[in-house]
């Protein structure tokens, strides 16, 4: 699936950038006269050769996977454009096949659970809304258009504590989960406890001046956040605008 959605980004690229400017050397003027019994195809070569491809990717992006139920907003501290893509991505993390092993427990087992929350940067949105009505695969496209991918970040109650200071300095980025009660004092938050988080891999490797997560442990779920929130809004069908972090936000 990531190689077809470098494929098709990589298509999208060549149809809107790539064109050879010809300069004319001399011309000879001839009329044709137009008939419906004329060939209809008068592509170039090169044109004829991308011609499968885009009428592909026209399906493609045009796809509907799913319905609005109001404007999706991209705004700060908590809009509901960002809220969703978190959403998509802690429903992801506490629900694909990708594990964390319980270290309270003697035994190998798996806890999904321990996933406090989801964080995400709001540069990595790319769209400011989208709008009641029907949603479009190349919308999502549009939205999330860098092969970003979701990985788990392995963190100190401390270093939580300094991103979540970084995210208000920066006016508030998207979250979602248990983080949303760490910001606003969670009791039983505790600077030396280990906590889980997905995000992106461009703020795990440091992003944003998220410098204090490089050391940190991640794991790799090998799943992009375009390709989760797509799925994401398939398996809701419906969706409905929150500008309050909220989880799990998937309709009947």
């Amino acid at each position: 699936m990531k190689i077809f959605n470098r494929f098709l980004l990589l298509s999208l690229f060549i149809l809107t950038s790539c064109r050879t400017h010809f300069v004319a050397t001399s011309h000879d003027k001839q009329l044709y006269k137009i008939t419906s019994n004329n060939p209809t195809d008068t592509l170039s070569d090169i044109e004829k050769y991308l011609k499968p491809f885009r009428d592909s990717l026209y399906l493609t992006m045009n796809e509907v996977i799913g319905e609005a139920m109001g404007d999706f907003m991209k705004e700060k501290p908590s809009g509901s454009l960002g809220n969703l893509v978190v959403d998509a991505m802690l429903y992801e993390a506490r629900n694909s096949k990708f594990q964390i092993p319980n270290k309270d427990s003697q035994h190998t087992t798996y806890n999904l659970q321990l996933i406090s929350g989801a964080i995400t940067n709001p540069g990595g949105l790319r769209m400011n809304q989208i709008p009641k009505g029907t949603i479009t695969k190349g919308k999502i496209f549009e939205l999330l258009p860098f092969e970003n991918e979701l990985v788990i970040v392995e963190v100190k109650g401390k270093i939580v504590k300094q991103w979540l200071e970084l995210i208000k300095n920066n006016g508030g980025w998207p979250m979602a989960g248990d983080i949303t009660l760490f910001s606003t004092g969670l009791p039983n938050f505790q600077e030396d406890a280990t906590y889980y988080i997905a995000t992106n891999d461009y703020v795990a490797n440091g992003g944003d001046n998220c410098s204090f997560l490089i050391p940190c442990k991640k794991y790799s779920t090998g799943k992009t956040i375009r390709d989760l929130v797509i799925a994401f809004i398939q398996k809701s069908k419906t969706i409905v605008p929150n500008k309050t972090a909220s989880f799990p936000h998937i309709g009947e």
